[in-house]
């Protein structure tokens, strides 16, 4: 899949570049001003290709989405479709989606936080801190297990109402074709 080669290919490049970063740090005290540059290049091409991962994953998300609510045949011609759909609304979502993943992120900080609290200083039996700190990192992984398929039912949501904005005689109808 097309999708998957970019995501590897930019994976590929941030590691590379996460390596000769760590390298020319190393080499930053023995030439300082070149090694400087390169190590604020190579920052900068890790940051770069965070953020393209993140977008084509979330790309690959919607397409995948838009494959199972519209009954499109094919990844790329959901692609094709769903970049129609986003057409003018990308900041939209964007903010949807960022909005969406700063709640999900808070509160599955929040309940780790109060879990790891609750136990060690409710709890009526001597719980050490190890513990404590164990149940709250399970209570994170179960909250953020749950809290994914938050996010992608408010994606699949998301991708409902921009098909509704597209096409307004389909509201309340799946799969019109």
């Amino acid at each position: 899949c097309l999708a998957a080669g970019i995501l590897t290919t930019a994976k590929i490049i941030r590691l590379v570049s996460k390596s000769l970063h760590f390298a020319m740090k190393s080499v930053k005290t023995i030439i300082p001003h070149s090694a400087g540059i390169l190590t604020d290049f190579f920052g900068w091409l890790i940051s770069s290709m965070s953020v393209a991962e993140a977008f084509i994953q979330k790309f690959t998300d919607f397409s995948i989405y838009f494959m199972a609510v519209d009954g499109t045949k094919g990844f790329m011609t959901a692609s094709r479709a769903l970049g129609g759909a986003l057409d003018g609304h990308w900041g939209l979502a964007i903010t949807t989606d960022g909005t969406a993943q700063l709640i999900l992120s808070f509160s599955t900080a929040l309940i780790g936080l109060t879990s790891t609290a609750l136990v060690f200083f409710v709890s009526k039996a001597r719980i050490s801190w190890s513990s404590s700190i164990f149940i709250g990192l399970l209570a994170v992984s179960v909250t953020d297990f749950v809290s994914t398929i938050f996010s992608a039912a408010i994606d699949a949501s998301f991708l409902c109402y921009l098909m509704d904005l597209k096409d307004p005689s389909r509201i309340g109808k799946m799969n019109p074709k």
